[in-house]
């Protein structure tokens, strides 16, 4: 049996008093006991006693009566019991929940919205846009371009990069440069896709505004603020949406070579890499731990990439699944991830070819 100071923090735990746990606990061992027997085995003054007591009858706890003097006794002990019992149910899976959740990623980290009409999908999208700093990228149709071009020309104007997949949407289109849209003030890269497509807008890395709309009404969007989904996501406009595709726009800002894919950066490089030619490159872009902005400039020392094992007649840059340089300056060596890097130090925004030595 537990000593009456471990009942007594038992009780005090199930929300009752301290007095109460002493004056509850004193009735169960004398089983019949009058004020004055209570306050005689227990710590509570005897005035306070009979108003403890009382409060105790009212919940149900124990049954008051008059016998000379005031006496209490407990008719039933499973009404305390069964409260008991309940709390410590809680407790229990309270206690799991609280394990789980530690062994489960933080929320922020897999933030998902869901919208039922495709509206809202490109509002939400033009308001998360606004916050981009470094990269976007968008599969839009024209109408979708044209609901946009104010935002992304704000986004131009910060010298963030934005690659567009322009798809017909639900017209054909014989002749994308027919089309009233100025390239040049809302995009770095456009590319052309004969296809219907569902609303994407991939924004710094991590975040994905996607939408899907159909001509029977259907439709449907979605704030995705999740790293993995994202990254699953780049690799499908990469591979499906950009790579396949014919350039009709791109911007020509510098003289040097200037790439915003390390897939298509390495593809280019890997042929000069075994000349044993170095190559001297520009890093810009976000410290994977930190988050904070970096750019570094200095040689590339190795090409590092996993064979997907896929067919040969493929793509080069399909041949790769995990893709990351390895760059050294004049302090220290650092690895260069692409969209979504997570091991890497640094995840790459733009890569500039300085020299080929």
């Amino acid at each position: 049996m537990e000593s009456h100071e471990a009942f007594t923090d038992v009780l005090t735990d199930a929300d009752f008093s301290k007095y109460e746990a002493e004056v509850y606990l004193s009735v169960l061992e004398l089983t019949d006991a009058s004020a004055a027997d209570i306050a005689e085995i227990s710590t509570v003054p005897r005035s306070r006693v009979y108003d403890v007591l009382r409060d105790l009858e009212t919940q149900g706890y124990l049954e008051t009566y008059e016998a000379d003097s005031l006496r209490a006794r407990i008719t039933d002990p499973s009404t305390v019991a069964d409260e008991l019992y309940e709390k410590s149910r809680r407790f229990a899976e309270t206690a799991a929940d609280i394990e789980n959740m530690w062994e489960q990623p933080p929320l922020r980290q897999h933030n998902v919205r869901v919208f039922q009409n495709h509206t809202r999908t490109i509002d939400e999208a033009r308001e998360r846009l606004h916050d981009a700093d470094t990269i976007v990228h968008l599969a839009v149709s024209p109408d979708e371009l044209e609901q946009l071009q104010d935002t992304l020309a704000t986004l131009r104007d910060r010298d963030v990069i934005v690659r567009i997949a322009l798809h017909e949407g639900y017209r054909e289109i014989d002749d994308p440069a027919e089309l009233d849209i100025q390239y040049s003030a809302v995009a770095s890269e456009v590319r052309f896709c004969s296809s219907v497509l569902p609303f994407l807008a991939m924004i710094d890395g991590d975040l994905t505004v996607f939408g899907v709309q159909s001509r029977h009404g259907n439709e449907y969007g979605m704030v995705i603020d999740d790293h993995i989904h994202s990254s699953i996501l780049h690799w499908y406009f990469q591979i499906q949406l950009w790579e396949p595709w014919n350039t009709i726009y791109s911007s020509e800002e510098t003289d040097e070579t200037t790439y915003t894919s390390i897939r298509e950066f390495i593809r280019d490089i890997e042929s000069i890499r075994k000349t044993n030619e170095q190559v001297v490159v520009r890093v810009e872009g976000i410290e994977t731990f930190s988050g904070e902005p970096v750019k570094i400039t200095g040689t590339v020392d190795d090409i590092v990439y996993t064979d997907s094992g896929i067919a040969d007649d493929q793509p080069f840059s399909q041949l790769f699944i995990q893709a990351a340089i390895v760059v050294s300056d004049d302090e220290d060596e650092y690895t260069i991830g692409g969209y979504g890097a997570i091991l890497e130090d640094i995840r790459a925004v733009r890569i500039t070819i300085r020299s080929i030595e």
